[in-house]
């Protein structure tokens, strides 16, 4: 199984993330703070047991520790690898060691809400199949793609950029400092 997480710009923060949770996830502390947490639920369930008053009542405790049990060892301590993938930048990741219990959901999330974008990139494609109205230039990618080239735009003309200097520090920080037409606020 697949399990991808599809982004639309900052795909590196996804990445750092998920590489955090793997990083804990490898760490002894992990299957410390499953066991103790199975324990308590465990030591809980036992004094319900033992404080039950109809006859049979405490199978349904029995039933619920090995409930827990179960899904402890097919969710919490298996692992899985998670691709992450940037249709901004362009970019693909895959980290692994990712808790089935966090990737799975999260995975099939991320497919369904992928295949909705997909659906709607098709039905608002137009019709005579031209390649320059697609989705990635004009659809949901477009602010990201846009924030990101605006970001990475740099002005070159130097008497351009001394003008605009010069007009920020006559006409906005000056006037604000004295407190004529601008407040702090």
């Amino acid at each position: 199984m697949d399990l991808t997480i599809h982004l639309y710009g900052y795909g590196y923060y996804m990445f750092n993330t998920l590489n955090a949770l793997a990083m804990l996830r490898n760490t002894a502390l992990y299957p410390a703070m499953i066991n103790v947490v199975a324990l308590m639920v465990t030591v809980f369930y036992a004094w319900k047991m033992a404080a039950s008053r109809a006859d049979g009542e405490w199978r349904q405790y029995v039933l619920k520790i090995a409930g827990m049990v179960l899904l402890i060892n097919a969710l919490l301590l298996p692992t899985a690898s998670m691709n992450i993938k940037d249709h901004v930048e362009k970019h693909f990741w895959r980290v692994d060691n990712i808790p089935l219990a966090f990737a799975l959901p999260i995975g099939m999330l991320e497919e369904l809400g992928h295949l909705v974008t997909i659906g709607f990139e098709q039905a608002f494609a137009a019709i005579n199949g031209k390649a320059a109205f697609n989705y990635y230039h004009y659809g949901t990618a477009f602010g990201a793609r846009l924030s990101k080239e605006v970001l990475q735009a740099h002005v070159r003309n130097p008497e351009f950029i001394s003008n605009m200097q010069g007009f920020i520090e006559r006409c906005v920080i000056m006037p604000a400092m004295i407190g004529e037409q601008f407040t702090k606020e």
